[in-house]
């Protein structure tokens, strides 16, 4: 009892607490925005929670450009290169849910912001 055993427990969420964070980073979509959700639950979850989600509010994982492109392929059954003459790799921002491509169309020349939903996120 005492402080010993309050070690153990803060040790105990503290690595519980990155485990949970790095799945939701890998499961994406609606495990991120529910890690988003507990990272303002200051006072109801331990601390190790609320500190540990709070990444995932600020410093969300960015999908590859091999998925965005297969995502792209599978929405419009064409591939990237058909639509686009320029696609730029690095998404302008990124979230829970999807992120967002700076591209020109080919068709017009016009310039277009392409969101593009996280793999998986529909499931």
């Amino acid at each position: 009892e005492g402080p010993e055993r309050e070690k153990v427990w803060v040790d105990c969420h503290t690595v519980s607490a990155r485990e949970l964070r790095i799945h939701a980073e890998e499961a994406k979509g609606l495990f991120i925005k529910a890690g988003q959700v507990m990272s303002a639950m200051v006072g109801t979850l331990p601390d190790a929670f609320t500190s540990e989600f709070l990444s995932l509010t600020d410093h969300l994982p960015v999908s590859r450009i091999e998925e965005v492109y297969r995502i792209i392929q599978r929405t419009f059954r064409q591939p990237p290169k058909v639509i686009f003459s320029e696609f730029d790799p690095e998404p302008l921002a990124s979230a829970s849910i999807a992120q967002v491509h700076r591209a020109r169309l080919r068709s017009t020349g016009k310039v277009v912001a392409v969101k593009v939903q996280h793999d998986g996120v529909d499931r």
